[in-house]
């Protein structure tokens, strides 16, 4: 709550992940290997959740949905990465990645084995329906030259690391130059890029580097602009984090949260951000273990520390949020 009490809490049943998988591949992966990557909290109390793999590349596991008590309702286990979303038909948009271990046609000088994200289309139940590949929606589409700014030896051979996914209804479609309803918006964190892929055509449509690095969680505001936690894109102070709010068809910047002179925004990974109703904006400190809210004149009106923390190889008691979201107790039933 908004004290900091805790008044629900799941555990994700991870020892119940194994066996079996729906791509195939025999990932067997100890239990203390597996991390929460995102969790989507539906009205009914239940959770679909991204499992990762700690310590490994590809690092994406399975996708699971666990209702209120936390018992496992479904699982489909392809290597599923960071982010998903749910359009309103129920169908389940999210990332996957596989490893390529062969050349890649007109792409002969990426070394091999590479990383190629996907995006995995599930039904409610948790039923595969398609899975595109990114990688070739971007080398089939006008934006292609997307491809000059991957590191063709990046040592993962992480090309895109793409971290964010959103169904697009009519009106957000509207916001962002040649998309569609039914398109989704993805960010690809190693290229600086913003993209929009069209599901039914397989393509990319639009694609965007701006002033920001290494973003995450683009959203699309009812004003038609874009909220963006930019991870190192803070010149002014050596690199570090920062919100923007900007117009995606002409990239004019709006708004900006670099943190505060006592205090500069920072986290090299994850990060996340919601314009709340009230104007603020809910943001996730992640390598601080913090969630805060700020005005829009910057001022902090409420923050939360994670009250976990470990020590690490430094000394330094940490701790690390993936995101947050704020909903009213009346929205859940």
């Amino acid at each position: 709550d908004m004290q900091g009490e805790t008044v629900h809490e799941w555990r994700l049943p991870l020892e119940q992940l194994t066996g079996e998988r729906d791509d195939g591949l025999q990932l067997d992966v100890p239990v203390e290997k597996m991390t929460m990557a995102y969790v989507r909290l539906l009205p009914e109390g239940s959770l679909l959740a991204v499992i990762g793999i700690v310590g490994a590349t590809p690092w994406g596991y399975a996708v699971i949905k666990v209702n209120k008590d936390s018992e496992l309702e479904w699982q489909h286990s392809r290597q599923a990465h960071h982010d998903l979303d749910i359009a309103p038909d129920g169908r389940i948009f999210a990332l996957t990645h596989s490893l390529l271990r062969d050349p890649w046609p007109g792409l002969e000088q990426i070394a091999t084995p590479f990383i190629d994200d996907e995006l995995l289309i599930l039904t409610p139940d948790g039923e595969e329906l398609e899975v595109i590949s990114i990688l070739d929606a971007v080398q089939g589409s006008p934006y292609e030259s997307m491809l000059m700014y991957a590191d063709p030896e990046h040592i993962k051979g992480d090309l895109f690391h793409v971290n964010s996914v959103t169904w697009l209804d009519a009106a957000k479609a509207a916001a962002l130059p040649n998309a569609s309803e039914g398109d989704v918006l993805l960010s690809f964190r190693q290229i600086d890029t913003l993209a929009v892929l069209d599901p039914e055509a397989r393509t990319i449509k639009w694609a965007s580097r701006g002033y920001w690095r290494m973003q995450h969680d683009p959203d699309v505001l009812p004003n038609g602009n874009l909220l963006l936690f930019d991870n190192r894109g803070d010149d002014r102070n050596g690199g570090t984090s920062r919100i923007l709010e900007f117009d995606p068809r002409t990239l004019e910047l709006v708004w900006e949260y670099p943190g505060t002179s006592d205090e500069v925004l920072f986290t090299s990974i994850y990060g996340s951000q919601e314009r709340l109703p009230n104007g603020n904006t809910l943001i996730s400190e992640s390598n601080n273990g913090r969630i805060l809210e700020v005005t829009r004149d910057g001022e902090v009106a409420w923050e939360y520390k994670i009250p976990e923390r470990k020590v690490d190889y430094k000394g330094n008691e940490i701790a690390t949020v993936v995101f947050a979201d704020r909903f009213l107790p009346e929205q859940l039933t």
